[in-house]
C-alpha cells in the first residue's frame, strides 16, 4: 500500500544494477483509492551524493538525510515519476505510460547485464521494497 503523502527522494548519484522496467501498476493507497505508478525491479540500487526524501502531509514535513544509501536483493521500487541525466548530460523523465517508458517496456530491461548510472536524480512518490537497506548516517527531521 503506498502512502498518500506527497514525497520526493533525490539524489545526486543512482548506480542501477540488473534494473528492468515492469510497467504500469495500479498500487492502493490507504484511503481505498489507486495510484497509477511505474514498477521497476533490480538486484541493487546505490543512492549517494546528497541523498534526501521530503515527504509532507497535513501541514507537516518529513525530511530524511544521508551521504549514500544502499538497497539490494529482489529489489521493487514503485514511483510516479522517474527523473536524471544518462551519462550525466543526456535527461530522461519516465512517467506512466510516456513514450520512453513504453519503449523500455517493450525492450524488456535496461540494464540487465550493465549497471546504468544516473546523476541528478528525482523520484516521486517512491514506494520501495527490498531484502535490505543500508544507510551510512541517517538522519530523520520532522517539522
Amino acid at each position: 500500500m503506498v502512502s498518500v503523502a506527497a514525497s520526493v527522494q533525490k539524489a545526486g548519484t543512482v548506480t542501477l544494477t540488473g534494473f528492468a522496467y515492469r510497467g504500469v501498476a495500479r498500487v492502493p493507497t490507504a484511503y481505498g483509492y489507486t495510484l497509477t505508478m511505474m514498477k521497476f525491479t533490480a538486484r541493487s540500487i546505490t543512492l549517494t551524493g546528497g541523498v534526501t526524501l521530503t515527504a509532507r502531509y497535513h501541514g507537516l514535513t518529513l525530511v530524511t538525510r544521508d551521504s549514500s544509501i544502499h538497497i539490494a536483493g529482489n529489489v521493487v521500487l514503485y514511483a510516479t515519476e522517474l527523473s536524471g541525466l544518462a551519462l550525466g548530460i543526456v535527461p530522461i523523465t519516465l512517467t506512466p505510460g510516456n513514450a520512453l517508458s513504453v519503449l523500455l517496456e517493450l525492450l524488456g530491461t535496461v540494464t540487465p547485464l550493465v549497471p546504468l548510472t544516473l546523476t541528478n536524480v528525482t523520484t516521486v512518490h517512491p514506494l520501495l521494497s527490498s531484502d535490505s537497506l543500508r544507510a551510512s548516517s541517517l538522519l530523520i527531521t520532522v517539522s
